[in-house]
């Protein structure tokens, strides 16, 4: 009975050092399993990163070139109403001349103007009365 409970001794020592050997290499793959998902996920973070600041970095682009296209569309409008206004500053400006004229100079006579034309008084064949009534009385001069 003694050999017989020295066996199951041996035995059981030998299956312990093969379940500590056993749960030591599948503890050592579960370790070497978990550090290599945590770099994969850490790599994943990285590029979910890199892809997020890509797309922040093309949505800023986008929106500059959206307000420089709608700068340069004004621009454009500004340039071809340009040349009307130039037209229109330029009436504005000659009215505003001309409306600053004292044309009360254009209105008097010139001697010239007298000695052309100067009409003389007609003072033959008129007849004066002083009202309808009076039509009888009337003063002829001749």
């Amino acid at each position: 009975m003694l050999e017989a409970l020295q066996a199951e001794r041996k035995l059981s020592a030998e299956l312990k050092k093969l379940l500590v050997a056993s749960m030591g290499d599948d503890l050592t793959c579960h370790i070497q399993s978990l550090s290599e998902d945590k770099v994969r996920l850490a790599s994943k973070m990285d590029n979910h990163d890199r892809a997020e600041d890509l797309q922040i970095m093309s949505e800023m682009w986008r929106c500059k070139f959206l307000a420089m296209s709608v700068r340069a569309d004004e621009l454009t409008a500004q340039l071809e109403h340009l040349p009307l206004d130039a037209i229109q500053y330029n009436i504005l400006s000659n009215a505003k001349v001309l409306l600053s004229v004292d044309i009360s100079q254009f209105c008097e006579r010139t001697p010239c103007d007298e000695k052309i034309y100067r009409p003389h008084p007609v003072t033959s064949n008129i007849t004066v009365s002083c009202c309808k009534n009076c039509a009888a009385h009337e003063i002829k001069l001749l």
